[in-house]
């Protein structure tokens, strides 16, 4: 009989067939086992399907799945009788965990000695080592890795590795973890917490579960028989000192004044059986805080949500009340994803001193605590207090981390007191110049010189939304220096005396020289100053989508009035050559704009003009050679463009010659970062690479791709943080990875799409997260097509796609690009389904596929919409007819 492959969790060979690779005569002394039955049958059976270094990489991205099973094997475990002969990973794997499901001491080495063979194969020993970590490893996995390692010292490089895979490919949301509480269907009754305590407060709440503590106080969630709803319970102990119970009666009392629908609303407050409680709005949606830990959000994101809180916020300084602890941990959202302010325990009236404040008590979060929350008492603050806070909520969720944090609590404090948080652009280069001017207008040291009130910093945010001048001014910069002098005055002192003696010297020729620079950069400023305010306006057109709080698509009148005074205001300084550089960037994103819109005349036209100036740029360059640092991008640039009209040799021709001119550069300015320069190079590899693949030279294509990773992981070896390289760099890793699995060889295909994985998890702040889901997505397409290829379960990567970009739609349902390229992939699953004789599923996902497909026909029809319809039309009736004849 022929070697089958046995890669993969899923059997396509009918049950009578023998497993694994055995010769008739092993066969034979192994006792043969019924077909899995139970939960742990098919566990076990799954595991023994695994064999081989490539199957076992592949398994290990499956190992999650078989801890999801807990029960015993009921089909009973195998067993060795006497010597056996050989026999290979597979029956190996097998043997062992049916061992240690019957005895739990038992151990890889006990095998080991019954077998001696099986320690020539390093192979299978991993196989081993691994399977008893999964058979054991249901509880205590740390533990359990680290007595394999120091068990099998000589096999722990490769067991990490393994472990890392396991950590890497494992999509948390997509199984259910042992220890953590299942799922529950809708009207399904709760259990509730089995102590004495679980019906507290006279009977009036059953607990549920604990969701959270403090220093004083648990929160449970708690289930009101009365009302028949779910509650937040706050509890305080009786050991609780009193002026702690007092604040939480008072805070209470605060929320209940507030009727805002983003703010957390009070149900019921007081005291019972010695127990101060606090009945509240259940919200089971999380924090604030867990979404920022996933990474920085969209600018408009951002500018949304704290567009909302500062709205709640305004109403509950209207009656008087200052929160004093705002902070993403405090920052709830509720099912469908509504934020709400929450724990206004530190709150106080603002027409009350600070009596439930104890002298020299500090209240409060340090990083988002303003000055004068530090410096004065509690009685003395404003309302402009919480403002501050917000500012640094809207800093964190730009940047990804608080504006002033150090590593001690007392640290920051001094930092808030002395230091200006750094300037935004330095972290995230696409964040809008009129956000960063909100955002470090609400962290101002001074009161006087934050927003007035909440109101207003709404009312800005949302003219930062509609694409209108913000009211938010940058201080000019002499009034930034004076402030600087007035907290570190002798720093400056000193700095002053040796500028000072430098401009003694060196003031007439410095004079000179700026005179002479004037006229150079005039144009240079007033481009700076409109394209600020064009561009801005422009992204919003260019993004033209929803985001997951809610932001309309922009009107098609505005996009093109934008659209159209963009393109006037290039033209005015297109001839600017200074400028130049910037000129052919704007009309790139215009062509992209009305690309996007399916307006192909209005993109050629922008392309055409910014050929024109890069050629101009080219040919001007040796009267500037300072401007050779912008040569690669404007190569690349040209190169890009090229692509888009068609042009795939040009582009191709295009792509190299920014190669050549970054690799001229850095040859010649070696000590200089050149951050721009080597971006380019990597995407100039990365392109290159993608254009020999399509092109089917696949030596070149497989050279030109590890030239592209190289310079990628230098990249990000020395800037770590910048998200859009690699997103590019999962995008080049995903077209290696398809290319390889389509023309070969295969085994180059997982090491790309590995790397992609492990990436995708750290692609944390692209403006539009859709794209980031995307690509994860992606990758576990390519994933299903590897596994169809190697006999693993293709099924369960597409479905794990299609979960993802499903959540992606929900999340924008106007992007549809997106809704585009989930129609395409639901209709390869149902070809596939359809292979395996699914019919029923088949016809489910081509369904879906056709729907989306003519969701997109009703906005933005296109003759490829109308092909792909036609393809889900033709699809359904083929499917239908093999339903019919089955």
């Amino acid at each position: 009989m022929p070697e089958r492959r046995c890669c993969g969790l899923a059997d396509r060979t009918p049950p009578t067939r023998a497993r694994g690779c055995l010769s008739n005569s092993s066969r034979a002394a192994l006792p043969r086992r019924p077909p899995p039955s139970t939960p742990n049958a098919m566990r076990s059976a799954k595991i023994a399907k695994v064999a081989g270094w490539k199957r076992r990489q592949y398994h290990n991205l499956r190992i999650r799945v078989c801890k999801s099973f807990s029960h015993r094997d009921e089909a009973g475990p195998m067993s060795l009788e006497g010597p056996s002969p050989s026999f290979d990973s597979a029956d190996a794997c097998s043997v062992l965990d049916d061992r240690l499901r019957a005895d739990r001491s038992y151990r890889v080495e006990s095998l080991l000695r019954q077998q001696p063979d099986l320690r020539d194969d390093p192979a299978t020993l991993l196989d081993l080592i691994y399977t008893e970590y999964v058979t054991r490893g249901e509880q205590q996995q740390a533990a359990l890795a680290e007595e394999i390692v120091r068990r099998f010292p000589a096999q722990a490089a490769e067991f990490k590795r393994q472990l890392q895979f396991d950590e890497l490919t494992c999509e948390a949301d997509l199984f259910y973890r042992p220890g953590s509480p299942r799922p529950q269907c809708p009207g399904a009754p709760i259990q509730l917490a089995a102590d004495a305590s679980a019906a507290p407060l006279d009977g009036r709440y059953a607990l549920v579960d604990e969701i959270g503590r403090g220093g004083t106080a648990l929160v449970y969630r708690a289930w009101q028989p009365e009302l028949g709803r779910i509650v937040a319970l706050k509890i305080l102990a009786t050991t609780t000192a009193p002026e702690v119970q007092q604040r939480l009666v008072a805070e209470g009392k605060l929320l209940a004044r507030l009727r805002h629908p983003n703010i957390v609303q009070v149900f019921d407050v007081g005291r019972c059986d010695g127990l101060a409680y606090l009945a509240l709005e259940y919200c089971d949606g999380g924090t604030l805080a867990d979404r920022i830990a996933a990474g920085p959000c969209a600018p408009v994101e951002a500018a949304t949500l704290v567009r909302t809180l500062a709205l709640a916020i305004h109403q509950a300084h209207q009656q008087g009340i200052i929160h004093r602890d705002l902070k993403p941990a405090n920052v709830l959202f509720d099912a469908e994803g509504t934020p709400k302010i929450a724990d206004f325990g530190l709150a106080r009236f603002q027409a009350q001193a600070s009596r439930q404040t104890r002298t020299g008590t500090l209240l409060g979060t340090p990083c988002y605590m303003a000055p004068e929350q530090l410096a004065g008492p509690a009685g003395a603050l404003t309302a402009v207090a919480d403002l501050y806070a917000l500012g640094a909520i809207l800093y964190e969720l730009l940047i990804g981390r608080p504006p002033l944090e150090a590593a001690s609590p007392l640290a920051t404090l001094s930092r808030v007191e002395q230091d200006q948080p750094a300037f935004p652009r330095r972290f995230r280069r696409r964040i809008p110049a009129d956000l960063r001017t909100i955002c470090l207008k609400c962290l101002e040291k001074s009161p006087d010189d934050r927003y007035a009130d909440a109101r207003q910093l709404a009312d800005d945010l949302e003219r930062f939304l509609a694409g209108l001048p913000v009211m938010a001014r940058r201080p000019p910069w002499l009034e930034r220096f004076a402030r600087a002098v007035g907290r570190r005055p002798l720093v400056w002192s000193l700095a002053a005396a040796l500028v000072l003696s430098l401009a003694v010297g060196g003031g007439v020729s410095a004079w000179k020289w700026h005179e002479q620079r004037i006229h150079r950069i005039a144009a240079g400023q007033a481009f700076e100053e409109a394209f600020v305010q064009f561009a801005h306006q422009f992204q919003l057109a260019r993004d033209g989508v929803d985001t997951p709080l809610g932001r309309l698509p922009i009107e098609e009148g505005m996009r093109h009035d934008i659209a159209r005074k963009f393109t006037a205001f290039l033209d005015r300084y297109a001839d600017e050559r200074p400028i130049r550089h910037d000129v052919i960037f704007g009309y790139a994103l215009l062509a992209e704009l009305h690309r996007k819109h399916q307006e192909p005349a209005a993109a050629s036209v922008c392309e055409l003009k910014a050929l024109a100036a890069a050629q101009r740029f080219i040919e001007e360059l040796h009267s500037r050679p300072a401007a050779g640092v912008h040569l690669p991008s404007v190569h690349f640039k040209r190169a890009v463009i090229k692509l888009n009209r068609g042009e795939t040799s040009a582009a191709l021709d295009g792509f190299r010659q920014a190669v050549q001119a970054a690799e001229q550069y850095l040859a010649l300015n070696p000590e200089v970062d050149a951050r721009d320069v080597r971006e380019t190079l990597a995407r100039a590899h990365g392109r290159s690479a993608n254009l020999l693949m399509v092109g089917g030279r696949n030596a070149a294509a497989a050279a030109q791709f590890d030239r592209a990773s190289r310079h990628y992981r230098a990249y990000l070896e020395r800037w770590p943080d910048d998200q859009s390289v690699r997103s590019a760099y999962v995008q080049c890793l995903n077209c290696a990875g398809g290319y390889f699995i389509k023309h070969g060889p295969m085994s180059r295909a997982f090491a790309p799409l590995h790397e992609a994985l492990h990436l995708c998890r750290t692609l944390r702040e692209p403006d539009d997260r859709a794209t980031a889901t995307l690509q994860e997505a992606e990758v576990y397409v390519r994933l299903a097509r590897f596994a169809w290829h190697a006999d693993g379960d293709a099924m369960f990567w597409y479905r794990a796609a299609l979960r993802l970009l499903e959540r992606a739609d929900a999340a924008a349902p106007h992007d549809l690009e997106l809704a585009r390229r989930i129609s395409a992939i639901e209709l390869e699953f149902a070809r596939q389904c359809l292979r395996l004789r699914r019919q029923d599923e088949a016809l489910a996902a081509v369904r879906a596929a056709l729907g989306r497909r003519q969701r997109v026909l009703a906005v933005q029809p296109t003759a490829d919409d109308v092909a792909a319809a036609a393809a889900c039309c033709q699809f359904m009736s083929e499917a239908v007819g093999w339903h019919d004849a089955g």
